[in-house]
């Protein structure tokens, strides 16, 4: 019986000790994974936010292959994302960063022949704010380079804090661009 226990005893440590190895095996293995992709993405992310030249073929290379893809565009959005909030905390405009903010649309188009992508955000604040009592209100920046050469600093950073119901996402956009081009 002494035997028996000590058999069972050992195959049931045997057991443990291999699902220990291929648990941490896989967590080790998926951030080796997750490392590779960033290592891959990140020259291209830290490009655009220098506003130096973009690789093309690395750019394009990213955006097709699967692997990539997502977390390059994620990247994209972020750095859209914390121009607007960055915009809407100059004391001329919400004086705050928004305490939600979250990504409506992106709507590609040509930009001085290249290109190049809008974000439209949607944002409020909360609380006793005076900009509270709007609700969910439309941003945009943009535009970033899909290909070629990006600028550190997007041309449209904007918003009219109109309510994000008052238009489509194309519509703010449009609305943004002409009050634009007029003071350009």
């Amino acid at each position: 019986m002494k035997t028996l226990l000590i058999i069972v005893g050992s195959i049931v440590l045997v057991i443990l000790i291999f699902i220990a190895f291929m648990y941490f095996r896989a967590v080790r293995g998926g951030a080796q994974v997750v490392s590779a992709i960033e290592d891959k993405v990140q020259v291209v992310i830290n490009s655009i936010k220098n506003g130096q030249q973009i690789n093309k073929e690395k750019l394009d290379s990213l955006a097709h292959d699967p692997a990539t893809r997502n977390y390059l565009l994620q990247n994209l959005r972020d750095i859209a994302e914390s121009d607007l909030v960055s915009w809407l905390m100059h004391p001329s405009e919400l004086d705050a960063a928004p305490d939600e903010i979250e990504l409506v649309k992106v709507i590609s188009k040509v930009i001085n022949g290249r290109e190049s992508e809008f974000y439209v955000f949607k944002f409020r604040k909360l609380g006793d704010h005076w900009a509270a009592k709007d609700g969910w209100t439309a941003g945009i920046a943009g535009p970033y380079a899909k290909n070629g050469k990006a600028t550190p600093f997007p041309g449209v950073v904007f918003s009219q804090f109109e309510k994000i119901e008052a238009g489509t996402p194309e519509e703010h956009l449009d609305t943004v661009l002409k009050i634009i081009n007029q003071v350009k």
